[in-house]
């Protein structure tokens, strides 16, 4: 923030300032960033949609996304192509946390239905479920992708992390059976064996933490 607020200065209409400016300010208070400068970026670059994002994403860290919801709704015919559905993950992200449930599920389906190889609306589905502890939906969304995409490992694996990292212990469970369903269709995916790796050491059991490393370093050997 001091970096950028220093660079205003000597160029107070800098876009890329002004930018890192509202970034540095959404990190400490999404609430002023939403009403100062990521808000003055918006009126300034209405085609942007990168600085759109960023200042919806401040509202709903700053609990008005019904203020995201209303101008990305406004602003979603202005987009076209990867643009627009990028928007559209964003509006779905803010009717979820708008409270607006049903609209927003209904959404991120037709995005999924659009793209079923693009994981972009199912891990932000992902994301706002882990924020209410919601696992079995999480570990349902991760089956629907691994049986559409069984050879995105990775994606599926980010996916199991969610799981693996809620400290749940039937989430955890539902992570170790998604981890080694995943590595049944990938058996060297690295990222996924050192995650199953990982819940193994956490849970004690010290043979199979050791089959999985050995596993990891022929793959990995750096």
């Amino acid at each position: 923030l001091e970096i950028a607020t220093r660079g205003l200065v000597h160029n107070g209409e800098s876009k890329q300032l002004l930018l890192l400016k509202g970034l540095a300010e959404k990190a400490v208070s999404p609430g002023v960033a939403a009403t100062t400068t990521l808000h003055q970026l918006v009126q300034q670059y209405p085609e942007d949609l990168d600085i759109l994002l960023h200042w919806a994403d401040a509202c709903i860290k700053a609990d008005r996304a019904g203020q995201a919801v209303k101008e990305l709704s406004q602003k979603l015919d202005g987009f076209t192509g990867d643009s627009r559905f990028r928007c559209r993950i964003a509006l779905a992200r803010a009717l979820y946390s708008d409270g607006q449930r049903d609209t927003a599920n209904e959404l991120f389906d037709t995005l999924v239905a659009a793209e079923p190889n693009n994981p972009a609306p199912v891990m932000t589905r992902c994301q706002l479920l882990r924020q209410e502890k919601r696992w079995t939906e999480v570990n349902q969304l991760l089956n629907q992708w691994r049986t559409t995409n069984p050879q995105d490992a990775r994606t599926a694996t980010d996916m199991a992390h969610i799981l693996a990292g809620s400290g749940d212990p039937q989430a955890l469970m539902m992570a170790e059976d998604q981890l080694r369903m995943i590595l049944d269709s990938n058996p060297d995916a690295v990222p996924t064996l050192v995650l199953l790796s990982m819940l193994m050491q956490d849970a004690g059991r010290n043979e199979e933490t050791t089959r999985l490393n050995r596993r990891i370093l022929e793959l990995d050997p750096n």
